[in-house]
């Protein structure tokens, strides 16, 4: 059947549905909701950014104070600080891990060579190349699958180290500018 020719009703089930809206929503509902609608706007005034201003004209609007406002700003700030963090550490993990890589490939390349030059064969090489390998792969999964407890002990050793190390060099800038 041709559409031209269909009826409302026909062209009514054909198109996508959509649902009616919920008497309730969840507070995750509200958020993505809200969050599509100021997008959505910023995007049609051709502004991709919201002004401080503009933030607090919509919390008003939300009937938020500025002060719950200032506290769920300064929780975002943390809670962005902190991603960032943790995606510094996975990139430290990454680097370390390709590092280990590297090295693993040049000493057993270097070894596979020195064994067939003065040998003419490369047998004991497997052998290293297999136990090496075993803690490279070990490494690996760490580095890449590992999540949960271990992953935040893991972080969490890495962020005290590089706090640590920030105050040392703040106190060794400190004590060699006077």
């Amino acid at each position: 059947m041709n559409t031209s020719t269909m009826t409302d009703a026909q062209q009514a089930t054909t198109e996508v549905r959509v649902e009616m809206p919920q008497p309730y929503y969840s507070q995750e509902d509200v958020h993505q909701i809200l969050e599509v609608a100021i997008a959505h706007q910023a995007e049609q005034a051709g502004q991709m950014e919201l002004t401080r201003e503009q933030l607090l004209e919509i919390a008003d609007d939300l009937g938020i104070n500025a002060t719950e406002l200032e506290v769920a700003e300064r929780t975002w700030l943390l809670q962005r600080g902190e991603q960032r963090e943790r995606q510094a550490f996975d990139r430290f993990r990454r680097q370390r891990f390709q590092q280990r890589l590297v090295r693993y490939l040049i000493v057993n390349g270097g070894l596979a060579a020195i064994a067939y030059l003065s040998t003419g064969s490369v047998l004991g090489v497997p052998l290293i190349m297999l136990f090496w390998g075993m803690f490279l792969a070990l490494d690996a999964w760490n580095t890449f699958f590992q999540r949960g407890d271990r992953y935040e002990i893991a972080f969490q050793r890495w962020r005290r180290r590089k706090r640590l190390q920030r105050s040392l060099s703040g106190l060794v800038d400190r004590f060699l500018s006077r």
